[in-house]
């Protein structure tokens, strides 16, 4: 199936696995499935059909969709789906809806940024990713997949060490030349 088609509401154990991710955090998030208006829909399915060819055929194997959800913490998240031994094989997303609702790349990209930061009078971050012709919701969408299938395409390589392991549990990073470089 093309990886566009693997976009739209999460089926119930991916809403459970998301509600359990935020018991273990400590977080108040109550994530659930956002039934996707069409034109939102087709803003992330065209995001996804752009991207290029060959980072498709990549994420062909390895990417089990793209769910659109409420009330998560963040813009987007991603995860690995293990197999029977345990193994990394594959990596699924979640959007939340709320959040990219109304936002354009650039609008999106200085909320983005400026959340580390408490307001201040007289100052305001603000970040341009995307020319005034390309600013607009689609572009904000396509920016955050590249990031989130960043994290899918690592499954199952040794790109940097596992995302849901403690970093004082990594004995050392020689094995991974991604995060050495980064």
């Amino acid at each position: 199936m093309p990886l566009e088609d693997r976009v739209g509401a999460p089926p119930q154990h991916v809403v459970e696995f998301l509600q359990l991710g935020v018991i273990l955090q400590g977080g108040s998030y109550r994530p659930r499935a956002a039934e996707p208006d069409p034109e939102f829909l087709h803003d992330v399915r065209q995001a996804v059909a752009e991207l290029p060819a060959a980072l498709k055929r990549l994420l062909l194997p390895k990417l089990a969709g793209i769910f659109i959800v409420e009330d998560i913490d963040g813009t987007a998240w991603a995860d690995q789906i293990f197999d029977a031994m345990g193994k990394p094989v594959a990596g699924q997303l979640a959007m939340h809806k709320a959040r990219l609702a109304r936002q354009t790349a650039n609008s999106w990209a200085s909320w983005k940024e400026s959340t580390p930061f408490t307001p201040h009078p007289g100052f305001r971050l603000t970040m341009q990713i995307a020319s005034e012709a390309q600013n607009n919701r689609k572009n904000a969408i396509q920016y955050i997949l590249l990031h989130e299938l960043g994290h899918v395409f690592s499954v199952g390589r040794n790109a940097h060490p596992p995302w849901n392991q403690a970093p004082k549990n990594i004995a050392s990073t020689e094995g991974y030349p991604y995060f050495l470089l980064s």
